[in-house]
């Protein structure tokens, strides 16, 4: 479950732009540990590696 803040930004866009719909997804850091917390340090592999297959290719 993506964080609280988070959810509450994209439930009022949602509100705001009536044809948005917006869904965010938490990515595990397997290159540089579980436990890293820094948003920037995220690899492509790791984006890449958990969405494919969930059909967001033309999205993305």
């Amino acid at each position: 479950m993506p964080d609280v803040f988070l959810k509450g930004l994209l439930d009022e866009l949602s509100i705001k732009c009536h044809n948005l719909t917006c869904n965010a997804i938490v990515i595990k850091n397997g290159f540089f540990g579980h436990n890293s917390t820094v948003a920037g340090l995220v690899i492509k592999g790791d984006i890449i590696r958990q969405l494919r297959g969930r059909g967001l290719s033309n999205v993305l």
